[in-house]
């Protein structure tokens, strides 16, 4: 056909060729209506790609298409491609089938796909499915190396109740920068390899009935950011990260981590009964060779798990908020001129508003619990009143014990108690920080951490 013609003429001398409408750029919907004039037979592309042929147009043969609407399966299984594969904003009916296949290069930015298959897929650059690249099916990178980068920056990805990123033991010698990600459908990336970083600033993942990201084992020569980076990290499903490596930081500061109320995965808590062990959360044996930073906004509905992580550098959990309230007592209220001194907020409750039968007595805090409190808070004699303020603070924590009654439900017979933060056998290598302060000027004030539920160091080393 006529524009088949163009397309090889172009492929000769690697010269875009876009067949996109001017006013309707950036639009790929409804593909399946578009003119004969934009519509190209998979099987065509195929032997392009693969004959070896070069045409004698001058300059190095590449495939730079937009606006092409691809129809047919395109298959390269096992095929070995030395030119770049550049398609933009193209429409797909079937997925594309590049298991075992190896690329000069692959980008698929703005195309919208029903599914990608690329187990054992080699790509010798940037493998690049970004800036609105859409799939309505897996995209399944199971064992396949990149020589760069993994470019998800905008991708959106939807398989619900499934696997949206299925990328096993990936293995991706640049950074996978995947910004403004939308996943629905669990990202799978066990064991993999990463030589940069991970940035999933401003990503989207939801998979509320199992993991949104499932991460076991990974290893990250840099960092893992998942921080406010021109939007919010969010996570509806669990972030599992155990056994991972990370030479760099992890920093999820502002993120918000979402898990559906469960006890079907207890824990047993000393000494009383199980902890409900629905973790948003779960980096069990974690190696951090730099900082880890749960802070400035970050929240967990479930727990946070860190049990036997090893940090090298500090632990700051400052502003952070972990648990639930709805399950707990309300939380201690700073004291006031109207309540007496020594008094606990929770005393000065009108009567008709406590339970009627009786009331377990709480633990009241030691004269070495207060002066341990005191003494690990800084005083200066220019801020006299603001370190008496933050010590009455430290009594009364100690007072409000997150094992009141109140905060145990009864199930078959068992006491269960939320944990907000599990980190028996932690190393932290520097400073465990979940300070706040509160001063007349909201500006100058931060908050603390702030935990419902029991908060766990137990054989911890900081």
């Amino acid at each position: 056909t006529a524009l088949e013609r163009r397309v090889r003429r172009a492929f000769g001398s690697g010269e875009p060729l876009d067949l996109r409408p001017r006013p309707r750029r950036g639009d790929v919907r409804g593909g399946e209506s578009w003119p004969p004039q934009r519509r190209l037979p998979a099987e065509f592309l195929v032997e392009l790609l693969t004959s070896g042929e070069r045409s004698g147009y001058g300059g190095v043969p590449a495939l730079r298409l937009a606006g092409a609407a691809i129809d047919g399966e395109l298959r390269l299984e096992a095929a070995e491609v030395p030119h770049l594969v550049d398609l933009t904003e193209c429409w797909f009916s079937h997925r594309l089938d590049l298991r075992m296949a190896r690329l000069a290069g692959l980008r698929l930015p703005g195309c919208r796909v029903p599914g990608l298959r690329g187990h054992n897929l080699s790509v010798d650059s940037d493998l690049v499915l970004e800036a609105g690249f859409s799939s309505t099916g897996q995209v399944d990178l199971t064992d396949a190396h990149v020589a760069g980068s993994l470019r998800l920056s905008g991708a959106v990805l939807r398989q619900p109740g499934g696997t949206a990123l299925l990328a096993d033991r990936l293995v991706a010698s640049g950074a996978i920068q995947a910004t403004a990600l939308r996943a629905t459908g669990a990202v799978r990336l066990p064991n993999a390899r990463v030589g940069g970083s991970i940035d999933l600033g401003a990503a989207m993942l939801s998979n509320p009935q199992g993991d949104a990201m499932h991460a076991l084992g990974i290893e990250v020569s840099g960092s893992l950011l998942a921080e406010v980076y021109g939007g919010r990290f969010t996570a509806d499903g669990r972030i599992v990260l155990s056994g991972a490596r990370i030479g760099g930081d992890l920093r999820l500061s502002g993120a918000k981590l979402t898990v559906p109320e469960s006890a079907e995965h207890p824990v047993l808590v000393i000494p009383r009964g199980l902890a409900d062990g629905s973790a948003a959360l779960v980096a069990d044996r974690i190696e951090v060779r730099g900082n880890v930073e749960l802070d400035d906004g970050f929240s967990a509905t479930g727990t946070v798990r860190l049990p036997g992580a090893q940090i090298g550098g500090y632990l700051r959990l400052a502003g952070a908020t972990l648990g639930t309230p709805t399950a707990h007592p309300p939380a201690a209220t700073p004291p006031s001129e109207s309540t007496p001194a020594g008094t606990r907020p929770s005393e000065t409750r009108p009567p008709e508003t406590r339970p009627s039968e009786p009331q377990p007595s709480e633990p009241q805090p030691s004269e070495t619990q207060l002066s341990e409190a005191a003494t690990a808070l800084p005083a200066t004699a220019s801020a006299e009143e603001e370190t008496e303020t933050e010590i009455e603070t430290a009594a009364e924590l100690l007072v409000e014990s997150p094992l009141d009654s109140t905060a145990l439900t009864s199930t078959g017979g068992e006491q269960r108690l939320q944990v907000a933060l599990l980190a028996d056998g932690i190393r932290v290598n520097g400073d465990l920080d979940g300070r706040g302060w509160q001063r007349d000027d909201p500006a100058t004030s931060r908050p603390g951490l702030i935990a419902y539920g029991q908060v766990r160091f137990v054989d911890a080393y900081v």
